[in-house]
């Protein structure tokens, strides 16, 4: 990647931690077992509604 991408790449998320991209509306977590990379193959093992 090379230092200088790297270090742009770095103040990038720097600088957006502090941005604010809105609301989003969450009304249940799930916890989830990946059995493949990245959700692929996949497993609920338990839902948590909210509300």
């Amino acid at each position: 990647m090379g230092e200088v991408y790297f270090q742009e790449l770095k103040a990038f998320v720097q600088t957006s931690e502090k941005e604010d991209y809105g609301e989003l509306n969450i009304n249940c977590a799930k916890y989830v077992h990946e059995s493949q990379w990245y959700m692929e193959d996949q497993e609920v093992i338990a839902t948590f509604n909210f509300g």
